[in-house]
């Protein structure tokens, strides 16, 4: 079993290529998510939506995990990119911009998704201070005796 550089260097570029094909096929997954993300936001669909949201964070997780990987794959390896052929440092790089472009898309995606939901957060606080003047009203005029319930009634 030989450690030469020259079979280190043919099996670099396989690995971080396979690598970067990992991470592109799981910011797609992020991607199909945040898509479903704002329709279950859109119809107030919260169950589903946690569920949605625990699957995110795993690919999040698996992603953040391949970044490490990513790391390790790349540190101090600037040299050896640039001795790669081009149709190989071509292919990384436009696995890197891919993954990136995608990783953009989620992001916007998930601020779409947070300003509907501030929207969404901002009616339920109408509507419960509507509903909580109206029970204080209610609890008010309960508040009263038989006889003043009555005579308001009759005086309008």
């Amino acid at each position: 079993m030989s450690d030469s550089p020259h079979e280190q260097t043919q099996t670099w570029p396989d690995s971080l290529i396979e690598l970067l094909l990992r991470q592109e096929k799981v910011v797609g997954k992020l991607l199909d998510l945040a898509k479903y993300q704002g329709q279950l936001i859109e119809s107030k669909s919260t169950d589903p939506l946690l569920g949605l949201l625990s699957q995110r964070q795993k690919l999040i997780d698996e992603f953040t995990l391949m970044q490490g990987d990513l790391t390790r794959l790349t540190v101090d390896r600037e040299e050896q990119l640039r001795d790669l052929d081009s149709q190989t440092r071509e292919r990384i790089q436009s696995l890197i911009d891919e993954i990136g472009i995608t990783l953009n898309q989620v992001m916007s995606k998930d601020d779409e998704d947070r300003k509907t939901l501030e929207g969404i957060r901002g009616q339920v606080q109408e509507e419960l201070a509507a509903t909580g003047m109206a029970q204080k009203a209610r609890s008010a005029y309960r508040g009263t005796s038989l006889a003043e319930s009555q005579f308001a009634d009759q005086q309008g």
